[in-house]
């Protein structure tokens, strides 16, 4: 749980600095500031780049919890992150 509330705010921060972020390195390698048509053309880019990471984490989710509900059949081959205890209980129930 703790990792899913930092991974969300670590991409909060990233996503809102973005574009301070990019003026900043811009600025630091002594590049002029940009003109309407490259600001336009950056504001595309830095929305699509938004657009898509939210989309691939979402897809990334929700194929982690489909593959573990799929393969739950196949855990002992492929590990999806049972405990060790869990294992143990489930060996015990198949010698049995």
């Amino acid at each position: 749980m703790i990792c899913i509330v930092l991974t969300g705010l670590q991409e909060a921060i990233f996503r809102c600095t973005m574009i301070d972020r990019d003026h900043m390195y811009r600025a630091f390698i002594g590049r002029e500031q940009m003109n309407h048509v490259q600001k336009d053309l950056a504001l595309k880019v830095w929305a699509s780049s938004i657009a898509l990471s939210t989309f691939y984490e979402v897809v990334a989710i929700i194929s982690c919890r489909m593959t573990y509900l799929f393969f739950r059949p196949h855990r002992f081959t492929i590990n999806l992150g049972y405990g060790f205890l869990e294992v143990r209980r489930e060996w015990r129930k198949m010698l049995l």
